[in-house]
């Protein structure tokens, strides 16, 4: 029980999960005494009048204890459970402070709040809850300081579920996103890392179904790609004009029926125009089940001789395929010219470049992830060399040159690669992925080359069983001023954390990796399905962008 800022009314919890509120009152005729503060007789004319009796967040199953907040004695703080999560949740406010998924309180576990006081002289409050699960003990602390109002645009600006978001790279002081939603459009977002501030610059419409991944490719000297899947197969290329800052469509790739594409041509009948059938060239039709749909999606330009802006788009499929399409910028047309056979439905993809003794020769890798656990690597150069030697449109069949099989025991949701481009076939990569099964997997390797063939070699890897309570959506490399390396990750679970990735032995046998946590940072923005981190200007703090049941802006110091 606890007494709140105005000395007249107690919040009550219980087992049930039911929040009460009574107020003190007295008798008509006591009022007066108290005025005068003549109180003798007073307490036996005192009593409580409920005023408010709900069920707590969410339906809470228990509440076990309630306080005052350390920041803020007006605020009421409640700790219980709900299904298998714990809960603090600031019942003045209405805000959820802190949840995990524990397991319920049939685990053993214990919480405390307390008040602190940070580096930078700030009122702060600190939470400590530890648990146990199987044979490990879990421990959270989260420092909250008393400015903390988490900068939380609503899922209002998409209507929907947020399935993904990128940070989109042009050359200006303003900061891009794009997001993707099962409202099935695409917003292309201005974020102030500052004030945490964003703004809908443009939605881009046309998609028919939910929109589900989105990825960003550049030649030198021109104008940024956009290319948004959905389902259905939808894919589209979208142009961005850094004058007026927003997009225009290119391209569209459709996985619809002939009919699709006889209304289309019957709508341009309507419009009057000249040539019905060729203003419909755009809609391209693949041959592909109507049922599949577009789970992940990256891409990079492709250089030539000729001068050609071509880009390279690989599509994740849950039709366990990965088509690799070639983006020819000056005829705006999709031609694929790959298939990947992932044996299992993709989740996640990632690529990188390598540069090789010949400069104009780079090679182009893509990674996969499924539904099965495994990471495959598929030579994307050697596959369009192969389709420029052979017949005109033929499709050609990748095999994998490189497999992590066990690196998890179920669906990779997230991949990343550090760095993206110019590492040196000599020089180490790092691969990080997050799996339905609550794992973090970081790989340390090198690509060599025997007979023109590309290899993985002086592989050290890490499986670490994370913090995370749930799947982990997001996961995405950090490099620091001071060169060290970082990863961030995130889930349902509403916890970002920040691991230093800590190195031993360098080149030898004895080598090995290890995940050090440096933070965890309470999220939001709830269902967490993607992050994205926004490049520092100049000696600014890093931004993170953390999508779901919403969009928050973060900043990690």
């Amino acid at each position: 029980m606890a007494k709140s800022i105005f000395g007249k009314t107690v919040v009550t919890g219980g087992r049930n999960g039911r929040i009460c509120e009574f107020r003190f009152s007295v008798k008509e005729g006591e009022k007066k005494k108290l005025e005068t503060g003549t109180i003798s007789g007073f307490l036996e004319s005192l009593y409580l009048v409920k005023t408010h009796d709900a069920k707590g967040y969410k339906n809470m199953d228990i509440i076990e204890t309630i306080s005052e907040s350390p920041l803020h004695r007006d605020d009421v703080l409640y700790f219980g459970f709900y299904g298998p999560h714990a809960l603090i949740y600031n019942h003045t406010k209405k805000m959820k402070i802190f949840s995990v998924q524990c397991g319920g309180p049939k685990r053993s576990y214990r919480h405390v709040i307390l008040p602190f006081t940070d580096k930078e002289n700030r009122k702060s409050m600190k939470i400590l809850f530890v648990y146990t699960k199987q044979k490990s003990i879990f421990l959270h602390n989260i420092l909250l300081h008393e400015h903390f109002f988490p900068p939380l645009i609503s899922p209002a600006f998409h209507g929907k579920m947020l399935n993904s978001v990128m940070h989109f790279p042009v050359n200006s002081e303003t900061n891009f996103l794009v997001t993707t939603s099962e409202d099935t459009t695409v917003k292309l977002l201005s974020c102030s890392p500052k004030t945490g501030e964003i703004k809908v610059v443009q939605s881009l419409d046309g998609h028919l179904y939910a929109t589900r991944a989105t990825s960003s490719s550049t030649h030198k000297g021109s104008s940024p790609l956009l290319f948004s899947g959905g389902t259905q197969l939808e894919l589209k290329a979208w142009k961005f004009n850094e004058i007026s800052t927003n997009f225009h469509l290119l391209a569209q790739l459709s996985c619809g029926s002939q009919k699709e594409r006889m209304k289309k041509i019957q709508e341009n009948k309507e419009k009057k125009c000249t040539n019905p059938e060729e203003d419909c060239e755009s809609l391209n039709l693949a041959e592909d089940s109507e049922t599949a749909r577009v789970m992940a999606i990256t891409s990079f330009p492709l250089y030539n001789n000729k001068g050609q802006r071509r880009h390279c788009v690989a599509v994740g499929r849950s039709d366990t395929l990965v088509k690799v399409y070639l983006f020819q910028e000056e005829t705006s047309s999709f031609e694929v010219f790959g298939v990947l056979p992932n044996n299992d439905t993709v989740l996640s993809l990632t690529s990188f470049m390598l540069q090789t003794e010949d400069e104009n020769k780079p090679i182009h890798v893509v990674v996969s992830g499924g539904t099965k656990g495994h990471l495959k690597f598929w030579n994307i150069s050697q596959i369009l060399e192969e389709r420029e030697a052979s017949e005109p449109n033929m499709v050609i069949t990748g095999t994998p040159f490189h497999e992590f099989s066990s690196a998890h025991q179920s669906g990779i949701n997230s991949l990343d690669v550090h760095p993206k481009v110019g590492r040196h076939t000599s020089e180490n990569i790092y691969l990080a992925s997050g799996g339905d099964d609550e794992q973090i997997f970081v790989a340390r390797f090198r690509v060599s080359f025997s007979a023109g063939k590309p290899h993985v070699v002086g592989v050290k890897s890490l499986s670490k069983k994370s913090l995370h309570c749930s799947s982990i959506r997001g996961a995405s490399f950090l490099e620091r001023h001071d060169k060290s390396l970082n990863l961030v990750t995130t889930g349902p679970d509403q916890i970002l954390a920040v691991w230093k990735i800590v190195e031993t032995g360098e080149e030898t046998e004895e080598a090995t990796l290890a995940l050090e946590l440096k933070e965890d940072i309470p999220v939001c923005a709830s269902h967490a399905s993607g992050i994205a981190l926004l490049p520092p200007k100049n000696d600014e703090n890093i931004t993170v962008a953390v999508a779901g049941q919403g969009l928050q802006i973060l900043e990690l110091k």
